[in-house]
C-alpha cells in the first residue's frame, strides 16, 4: 500500500509512518507584494514570519544577534584577564567560539550609553548637588536649586541685580551679559535633553575615532607589515574594554551614595590593560611599547577632547534648533 499525494495547495508527506501537512498556498510579501510559498520571499528575501510571537522568542532573537547564548562566556574571561589575546585569536582565524569584536563593541556601547543616560537622569533629579554662585565678590549668593536659578535668569530685575551687575550704559557688556543669560537659561531649562544629545553625539564620535586610532597604530607599527584590518580589530577590543570600565564605574555609582571619588581609580586600569595588550599583540619590548603608547595617547587625547567639545556644541545646537 502506498500514500496518495494530492497537490491542491497543500502537499502530504510520508514521515516515519505519519502524514504531515505542509502549507504551499502562496502569500503576498508584506514588504514588496510578491506572491510566494516559502518561509522567505524569493523577490526581496524578507521572512513571512509575523511579529505576533511570544516574548521568549523575541528575547531569543535579540540574544542570537550577539550570540550571547553561546560565546559570551568563552569571550568574557580572556577579554578581562588576557589583553590582546582575543585580537590575536581573531587574526589567527580562531573566531568561532568567541564573540566577534564588532558585536562585543556594540553590546558594550549599548550598555554604557544606557547606564550613562540613566546616571544623568539621576544627577539631574538630585538638584541639591548643584550650586550656583551669583553676584560680586562682596555680596555673593549661593543657590542650590535649578528652578530658582532659572527663575532669576528669566527675570530682568532679579538677573541684573544679582547675576549681572554691569554698567547699563555699556552696550558691549550688556550684549555679552544677555548672551550669557540666554545660553545659561537654555542649558538649565533643557538640561536632560542636552545630556541625552551629548551622549548620542559622543557615541558617534567614539565610533569615528576608532578608524583614526587604527590609522595611528598602523603608522607607529609601519615596519611590522600588518594589514589595516588587524589594527582595526585591536582598536575595537581596546575601546570595548574602555567602555566596560566606564560602564562599571557608572553601575557602581548608581548604588553607592556619598563620596564615590575612588571610582576614578578604575580609570587607571585602561592604560594598564592597553599596555599589556599592545605588548602581547604587537610583540615588542616594553620600552618601545611604552614610547609608542605615550605618542598614541597624547594624540588620541587631543582628538578625544576635540570630539567631546564638538559633541557638546552639536548637542547645544540641537537644543536651540528645537
Amino acid at each position: 500500500m502506498g500514500f496518495k499525494i494530492r497537490l491542491s495547495g497543500k502537499k502530504r508527506e510520508k514521515k516515519e509512518g505519519s502524514v504531515k501537512t505542509v502549507d504551499q498556498e502562496p502569500r503576498a510579501c508584506l514588504n514588496c507584494g510578491h506572491m510566494d510559498t516559502g518561509k522567505f520571499c524569493s523577490n526581496c528575501g524578507q521572512s513571512f514570519a509575523g511579529v505576533d510571537k511570544p516574548m521568549r522568542d523575541v528575547l531569543h532573537d535579540l540574544l542570537e544577534i550577539f550570540n550571547l547564548d553561546r560565546s559570551i562566556v568563552q569571550t568574557i574571561v580572556p577579554f578581562l584577564f588576557k589583553p590582546g589575546f582575543l585580537s590575536s585569536e581573531y587574526i589567527a582565524g580562531r573566531r568561532k567560539k568567541y564573540l566577534s569584536p564588532v558585536k562585543f563593541y556594540l553590546f558594550m556601547s549599548i550598555v554604557f550609553f544606557f547606564l550613562a543616560r540613566d546616571a544623568s537622569k539621576i544627577s539631574n533629579e538630585n538638584l541639591g548637588v548643584m550650586s550656583y554662585t551669583l553676584g560680586p565678590d562682596s555680596n555673593q549668593t549661593v543657590i542650590r536649586d535649578d528652578s530658582t536659578i532659572i527663575e532669576i535668569l528669566s527675570s530682568d530685575s532679579l538677573y541684573y541685580s544679582m547675576a549681572s551687575p554691569v554698567d547699563s550704559t555699556d552696550e558691549t557688556a550688556l550684549a555679552e551679559s544677555e548672551k550669557f543669560r540666554q545660553n545659561a537659561l537654555d542649558v538649565l531649562t533643557h538640561k536632560q535633553l542636552l545630556l541625552d544629545n551629548f551622549f548620542r553625539y559622543l557615541s558617534y564620535s567614539l565610533f569615528l575615532l576608532m578608524p583614526i586610532f587604527a590609522l595611528l597604530l598602523q603608522l607607529l607599527y609601519i615596519r611590522r607589515n600588518r594589514y589595516y584590518i588587524e589594527h582595526i580589530v585591536f582598536t575595537i577590543n581596546m575601546h570595548s574594554f574602555a567602555l566596560f570600565i566606564l560602564s562599571l564605574m557608572l553601575l557602581i555609582g548608581l548604588f553607592i551614595k556619598g563620596d564615590d571619588n575612588f571610582l576614578g581609580l578604575l580609570l587607571l586600569l585602561i592604560p594598564v590593560y592597553f599596555t599589556i595588550g599592545m605588548k602581547r599583540f604587537y610583540k615588542q619590548n616594553i620600552f618601545k611599547t611604552l614610547l609608542k603608547e605615550f605618542i598614541l595617547g597624547f594624540i588620541y587625547t587631543l582628538l578625544l577632547i576635540g570630539f567631546m567639545i564638538g559633541s557638546a556644541i552639536l548637542a547645544y545646537s540641537t537644543v536651540q534648533a528645537g
